[in-house]
């Protein structure tokens, strides 16, 4: 979040979606893991506490939603710079980026609206106190979240994933032709900035790349545990190894959905390319410069 807004990097609508992105992960962060970690010392109010409860649930699966649906959309604006059609490249602007945003927002709050209903605190023989209160929004809660953050999403992201991957190859034909063709140095300048931009594309598509396979690799597992505990039978016919089995899945599986949405920084990092980690390098060396004139 620091570094993405740099001058370099602020005029890419595809860093825009990335940069709101990672804004909604780290509050879904703040707001899923704090109450985790108080829960394990028993001070967690929105376990005792309708109101916060489900203000809480809804906070964390708005911006989970819109974590993973903005993800989608710099999929596709991806795949629009990287078109060889002229109409295409130019709907890649930051005028659509922010529209993006506020469709994705929009979106996630009429997803994820039922669970203002849904959960309740103080509940007996469920997983977590704050929890979905019937079967029936049990369900809902996990055919959302699997449908409506994890399925749809993947597909659309690896579908576009693959068209952005067929662009760049035809792109990539169309240079080689132009490169044996040049005789003009000022037609070599410009080719050397079309190049540096493609490359730029390129770290951006890489990251976003890796980033959908973390969500999910990291997802999968809640999704399959949710369905399992929707569908299985009542608490009370269990015994009490498996509530504490099943009790640790669920905290194993509940934390490993956070690992996706902490990576983004590591990633950019990794795979980013020299683009991101000039850019890291730079925001370093300036804090520490202004660290030493204090």
């Amino acid at each position: 979040m620091i570094v993405l807004p740099r001058p370099a990097l602020r005029s890419n609508s595809c860093v825009l979606l990335f940069l709101c992105s990672s804004f909604a992960s780290l509050i879904a962060i703040i707001s899923g893991l704090t109450t985790r970690l108080s829960a394990g010392w028993a001070i967690d109010l929105s376990e005792t506490i309708g109101w916060l409860c489900k203000i809480r649930i809804l906070v964390l699966f708005v911006l989970r939603t819109m974590f993973v649906w903005l993800l989608v959309f710099a999929a596709i604006d991806r795949w629009l710079s990287a078109s060889i059609h002229n109409h295409r490249r130019n709907l890649s602007t930051l005028k659509n980026a922010r529209r993006s945003i506020i469709i994705v927002t929009l979106f996630s709050l009429v997803l994820n609206g039922p669970l203002l209903y849904c959960y309740e605190a103080n509940l007996i023989g469920t997983p977590a106190k704050c929890f979905g209160y019937s079967t029936e929004c049990r369900l809902y809660t996990d055919l959302s979240f699997t449908i409506g953050i994890i399925v749809i999403p993947s597909l659309l992201m690896t579908l576009f994933g693959f068209l952005t991957i067929n662009n760049i190859h035809q792109l990539k034909k169309r240079v080689n032709t132009r490169n044996s063709s040049i005789t003009n140095p000022n037609m070599s300048i410009n080719l050397h900035v079309q190049q540096q931009k493609k490359r730029t594309n390129r770290s951006l598509f890489k990251m976003l790349c890796v980033q959908v396979l973390f969500l999910i690799l990291c997802s999968a597992p809640y999704v399959i545990y949710r369905l399992y505990i929707t569908f299985a039978s009542t608490t009370s016919s269990k015994s009490e190894l498996q509530k504490a089995i099943e009790g640790l899945l669920f905290n194993l599986c509940t934390n490993l959905t956070y690992l996706s949405t902490a990576m983004p920084f590591y990633i950019y990092t990794l795979f980013g390319g020299t683009m991101f980690r000039n850019e890291l390098l730079h925001v370093a060396k300036s804090t520490y410069r202004k660290c030493r004139c204090l």
